[in-house]
């Protein structure tokens, strides 16, 4: 098997609502230059809170750094700030009617995934971390969310904006550094369904004390299976 047909098994296996979006910007990855290596769905533990893991969606080993990537399927109109606490997506629905749904500030949410990266990795010494947030294609954001120190951006600008980092940053790991960090973080990466079922009912006990909504994790659709398959299909026929 190629190694986008297992990337895509690995996605096929989850039943994770964002998978969708997580397997495009993987694939999108593809057109990287250099040498980078790339992890899905890593679980980090979290030191001193009551949820022990927190979940990274894509995480990339480059010489210039770890590129940490929290990854958001939306489509419609998206409003926000750093500082906010949550965001706004705006969709039109049926005769005109405007929907307005809340969602967690996704900076804020990528950063603790970074400071808990950058505790798991302090073991190798000091490692720069990079935060980018992609949304889908399918979106429009409706305020500056792009600054010198916030990267969300459309997964059309996944490939140009890790290079540009990567060229700023400069190479400041050799390729040991690069392969202890990629095998370290790879045992927390692709955990089993009881694992990630725990952490599932974890940050949801959370969310019940905050007494906020929490969506369920929900089973892929006939028709979402249908989608994956063909993917599959096509990816395997490249080779």
């Amino acid at each position: 098997m190629n190694e986008e047909a297992a990337a895509l098994a690995d996605f096929m296996a989850e039943d994770d609502i964002g998978l969708g979006g997580e397997f495009l910007a993987y694939m999108a990855l593809r057109e990287l230059p250099g040498t980078w290596r790339v992890l899905q769905n890593l679980l980090v533990p979290v030191m001193g809170r009551d949820v022990r893991d927190t979940e990274i969606d894509l995480a990339l080993v480059h010489a210039s750094g770890v590129y940490v990537l929290e990854v958001k399927e939306y489509s419609g109109w998206i409003y926000g700030s750093p500082r906010d606490y949550k965001w706004t997506q705006t969709l039109k629905g049926k005769h005109g009617k405007i929907h307005k749904n809340k969602f967690y500030n996704p900076l804020r949410q990528n950063y603790g995934h970074t400071q808990a990266l950058k505790q798991k990795l302090a073991m190798l010494g000091s490692i720069p971390l990079h935060s980018i947030v992609v949304f889908s294609d399918h979106c429009e954001f409706k305020t500056q969310l792009f600054t010198a120190k916030t990267a969300v951006i459309h997964r059309r600008d996944l490939v140009s904006t890790l290079t540009r980092i990567a060229r700023e940053s400069g190479d400041c790991l050799g390729p040991g550094s690069v392969d202890a960090i990629y095998w370290l973080l790879k045992t927390m990466a692709n955990p089993s369904q009881q694992r990630k079922g725990e952490h599932i009912k974890a940050v949801q006990a959370i969310a019940s004390k905050e007494n906020q909504a929490i969506r369920q994790p929900v089973q892929l659709t006939n028709a979402k299976r249908s989608l994956w398959s063909r993917l599959f299909r096509r990816s395997t026929n490249k080779k």
